[in-house]
């Protein structure tokens, strides 16, 4: 098994693959989303609890 990350022209492949219900696919992108703005959320409060003398 390879350890490269896969393209996100490779994800979507697999994607589309394994799921041929365009809702599915359509909640795949939605949960995404929420997972980049959760981690954004996280890295601000990182950053800021380094500013105000936190860990």
């Amino acid at each position: 098994m390879s350890s490269q990350i896969p393209t996100r022209d490779a994800a979507l492949a697999l994607l589309k693959k394994y799921n041929t219900s365009q809702s599915l696919i359509k909640h795949a992108f939605a949960v995404k989303e929420r997972y980049g703005h959760e981690s954004q959320i996280g890295q601000e409060k990182v950053e800021r609890q380094k500013f105000c003398g936190g860990r």
